[in-house]
């Protein structure tokens, strides 16, 4: 009798320290900031208006010119989702590189892919 109870009492304590030392970890999975539907509208010869939405409030920043060196940039400080900047002064039949970007209001940056637009002829 003494043998099994120290036999249960033996796997009692083994199976307290097998679940003890396995720690049950929740993993959360955060997916950084997006950027979303990217647009170039109301294209004329001389200017374009580029929209687009982050997936959290972020500011307006983009970069524009003839290549991808961006040698022009408009920036807005507000923080919002829905996104739109207006550029001028832009030169008839010529296309243009743009990047959209911004930062959250937790600090993280935004950068999208190089993408182009064509103003019209005058």
């Amino acid at each position: 009798m003494q043998g099994k109870k120290l036999f249960v009492i033996s796997l009692l304590i083994i199976l307290l320290m097998a679940g003890c030392s396995k720690r049950d970890t929740v993993t959360e999975t955060i997916s950084p900031p997006a950027i979303l539907h990217v647009e170039a509208i109301n294209i004329t010869s001389s200017g374009a208006t580029v929209t687009w939405i982050t997936d959290e409030p972020a500011t307006s920043h983009i970069e524009y010119g003839p290549d991808v060196i961006y040698y022009s940039g408009v920036f807005n400080s507000k923080t919002v989702t829905n996104h739109s900047i207006t550029l001028d002064s832009l030169y008839p039949s010529t296309v243009y590189h743009f990047q959209v970007r911004g930062n959250t209001v937790g600090g993280d940056v935004l950068a999208d892919i190089d993408r182009t637009f064509i103003t019209l002829c005058r």
